[in-house]
């Protein structure tokens, strides 16, 4: 089963949930009713891919998107035999959309497993102690980024959010796995972050890999302002 057939199923499943409960006379039943409702029809625009397009604030749509239609469809899609990973690929897309274009000062955050497995420099401390020597991206994407992109290296999500915390940028660009760009988003959904999966050849979380020219856009954009 595909993602948004799968999101179909759910917001079907919340749908007829909330209608049973607004009929109850308990008013938390009642108002879980309307939670349900609210939570269907925002899963179903998503199925239908117009809920990027739906006129509200875009603070307001991250919100429901990550912490309302993400949490509950990661709970019940899996069990519609789809995989997480897809579910969070699928969502990232969405958001992706719903930023638009990043402006001001930016932080581009790389994973630790880029670095290549073999390196002793900490890299994940300052990524000025990269020695160029060539065996992984660090080199490259320190070099194509504008002036006004600081590039870090967290060696998983609480460096990422500390280092997020520290440096209070204006936007994001983000480089990890499908599940973990999923969850930060949802931690720091009121920042506009754009996420881009990385590429794993030898296997999750060792010598991974970005698709530079992807990158290369986006950087490039953020550099003609």
């Amino acid at each position: 089963m595909n993602v948004k057939t799968s999101l179909f199923i759910n917001s079907g499943f919340l749908l007829l949930s909330g209608l049973v409960l607004m009929i109850q006379e308990n008013v938390l039943l009642l108002l879980s009713g309307f939670f349900l409702l609210f939570a269907g029809i925002s899963s179903l625009l998503c199925a239908l891919g117009v809920f990027e397009k739906t006129p509200a604030p875009v603070a307001f749509k991250k919100w429901v998107l990550f912490r309302v239609v993400f949490l509950i469809s990661m709970r019940i899609c899996p069990l519609l035999g789809v995989k997480k990973a897809d579910l969070a690929e699928y969502f990232i897309q969405v958001s992706n959309t719903i930023n638009g274009k990043l402006q001001g000062n930016i932080l581009l955050l790389l994973p630790r497993c880029l670095q290549n497995s073999t390196c002793k420099n900490d890299v994940c401390g300052d990524v000025e102690n990269c020695q160029r020597c060539g065996r992984c991206q660090t080199d490259e994407i320190v070099g194509i980024s504008p002036e006004n992109v600081t590039v870090r290296m967290a060696g998983g999500g609480r460096q990422a959010m500390n280092i997020i915390e520290d440096l209070k940028p204006d936007g994001v660009i983000a480089v990890a796995c499908e599940e973990e760009l999923a969850e930060g988003i949802n931690r720091v959904w009121h920042i506009p972050i754009h996420a881009l999966r990385n590429l794993r050849p030898n296997g999750p979380c060792q010598d991974t890999c970005v698709d530079i020219y992807k990158l290369k856009d986006k950087l490039e954009e953020i550099a003609k302002g």
